[in-house]
């Protein structure tokens, strides 16, 4: 009912998001990568992730598209590549990896480690973060962060 969906558009159930992270959650368990999505809602996808990934100490992040009936919606809005990006503002210490077609297609490596933290900020967590502006609310579709817990890329992960 188009009545009850706000202005700036409606958050995704939990249905939408199991089915947005599904070929991503196949893609980990192939791979034997235990993996947590994460949602965060923002208009600046990069700002927010990178924010997240140092606020956590996270030192893998992986991001990419979906064959999903969003993905041209989405790209039509999208002005930033978030791969990109994310290369380009992520710490030196946080590998990237960026899936397309099912497979890792770019890896930023990872530099110095970064030191730890108490036990309770490395916990997951799911945040949500509201939009100071809207953009249909594209679910700001999360270009599908996986965090990893201490995976090193294997040489045929990238084939």
């Amino acid at each position: 009912d188009h009545e009850d969906v706000p202005k700036h558009g409606r958050p995704p159930t939990q249905e939408e998001l199991h089915q947005f992270f599904l070929p991503f959650r196949g893609f980990c368990a192939r791979k034997g990568i235990e993996a947590k999505e994460l949602v965060l809602h923002d208009i600046d996808v990069p700002s927010a992730l990178t924010d997240y990934v140092v606020d956590n100490s996270i030192n893998n992040v992986v991001v990419g598209g979906c064959a999903s009936p969003w993905s041209a919606f989405i790209r039509r809005f999208k002005e930033v590549n978030v791969a990109s990006s994310l290369a380009k503002s992520l710490p030196e210490s946080c590998t990237l990896h960026v899936i397309s077609k099912g497979k890792v297609q770019k890896i930023r490596p990872t530099g110095p480690p970064i030191p730890e933290h108490d036990e309770t900020s490395t916990q997951p967590q799911n945040i949500e973060v509201t939009p100071t502006r809207s953009l249909k609310d594209i679910v700001t579709l999360l270009q599908n962060v996986n965090k990893f817990l201490g995976h090193t890329p294997d040489s045929d992960d990238i084939s």
